[in-house]
């Protein structure tokens, strides 16, 4: 039988807290990481071994086949493990698993450690089609260095189809400024249908000559309330001013939800 780390784990925490029952919650609260090391660390019954020595014990396959066993459930013990000797190779080896949850973790092991090498293969995400959170986890990893992105992709940016473009702007909108990133931004701003969106990149990406533009989008008739305290937010970023404008959000949802009228 294999061993069970969860259980094991919420047992040892249940006599923490007994043996410590002088403490306030908030102080064991404080204390979680403390634990959590010296459940590692203490051997487990029927195991003989603690839960760092039993994985210290096995080989980096070891280790990746232990995790494609467990799936979306390792123990967070076999996690640490990777982490701490730098297991690059096996944890780019889950991005091309054919479960999603382990792509995902995987996508996680690479940015714990900080490590570069699953950036081509990330990259590659973004011109799939793929779920969501897969996206969500490629771009956050991509975030972690935007300037070789955008070194990687502008020279070659007309090659992308539109959709993949959207998705580059995520990461694109914190390199350093370029002329050709701001004509994306603008470009997919005039287009995009998630104005509020392109607002706050180009409020967060700080080029002034983003102000007409923005401007003119927060006097349209018809715009969203969220979009309109993008633009806003957006133009008083750059250093501009909203002055009074004739917008009557009182149909809108949103507006609706975030300001409920006062009962008389």
């Amino acid at each position: 039988m294999k061993p069970d780390f969860d259980r094991d784990y919420h047992r040892y925490v249940q006599q923490w807290v007994r043996s410590h029952a002088d403490l306030t919650p908030e102080q064991m609260e404080d204390r979680i990481p403390e634990i959590y090391e010296a459940w590692k660390d203490t051997p487990m019954p029927g195991l003989g071994v603690s839960p760092r020595a039993y994985f210290a014990a096995m080989s980096g396959t070891e280790l990746l086949d232990e995790l494609r066993r467990q799936g979306g459930e390792a123990p967070s013990a076999l996690l640490d493990e990777l982490v701490e000797r730098r297991a690059e190779r096996e944890a780019l080896a889950l991005l091309s698993d054919g479960r999603e949850e382990l792509r995902i973790l995987g996508v996680n092991l690479l940015m714990e450690m900080n490590s570069p090498l699953g950036f081509e293969e990330l990259l590659s995400w973004l011109t799939k089609d793929l779920c969501e959170h897969e996206e969500e986890a490629a771009l956050e990893y991509l975030n972690q260095d935007p300037q070789r992105l955008a070194d990687e992709v502008l020279p070659r940016l007309e090659s992308f189809d539109e959709r993949t473009k959207d998705l580059l702007c995520d990461v694109l909108v914190n390199a350093a400024p370029d002329e050709r990133i701001f004509a994306l931004l603008m470009e997919m701003a005039r287009k995009h249908p998630n104005l509020p969106l392109y607002a706050a990149y180009l409020g967060r990406y700080g080029d002034e000559r983003a102000l007409p533009f923005l401007t003119e989008k927060i006097r349209e008739r018809g715009i969203s309330y969220p979009a309109f305290l993008e633009l806003r937010n957006a133009i008083e970023r750059l250093g501009g001013e909203v002055g009074e404008t004739a917008h009557d959000f009182s149909q809108d949802e949103y507006y609706l939800a975030t300001h409920p009228r006062k009962e008389n």
